[in-house]
């Protein structure tokens, strides 16, 4: 069986195409889905998401200067990963539930996850108790902040 693995690359970035003097800066949040493949890994989902960056995003934005790109050689042996990589052990199936869950709910992955995994990966049953949930207002804000 595959391992799927998953993770995500979050930032800011200023839109400089904004005829503004002051251009907004907005958040992104990309996550790649990827099984492994010879010595590598193929993509096999990329979902972006943009939004406009929050307060605290703002004043954070851009405080360290970015590194100055160089020209000299990269060292091939071993690398440093730029990201965490957090295994996933969820079949192509789950995984597309995981994503169509988030989309039709509006919860972010970790929620529309816990929701599914604690109804048995019943999707009808799922949305039934997130319905529920809900309309009793027992479902936190953070589960829909992506």
């Amino acid at each position: 069986s595959e391992i799927l693995r998953s993770f995500v690359v979050e930032g800011v970035f200023k839109e400089t195409d904004s005829k503004s003097d002051r251009p907004p800066i907005r958040a992104f949040s990309r996550r790649f889905i990827t099984v492994p493949q010879g010595a590598g890994m193929n993509i096999i989902n990329d979902m972006l998401t943009i939004t406009n960056a929050s307060r605290e995003q703002i004043q954070n934005a851009f405080k360290h200067p970015a590194p100055t790109p160089s020209s000299s050689p990269v060292p091939e042996s071993s690398p440093p990963a730029p990201f965490t990589q957090t295994p996933s052990t969820y079949t192509p199936e789950q995984q597309q539930m995981i994503q169509q869950f988030a989309a039709q709910s509006g919860m972010n992955h970790q929620w529309s996850i816990k929701c599914l995994e604690q109804n048995g990966w019943n999707y009808e049953k799922s949305g039934e108790i997130f319905l529920e949930l809900q309309k009793q207002n027992k479902i936190p804000p953070e589960a829909f902040t992506k």
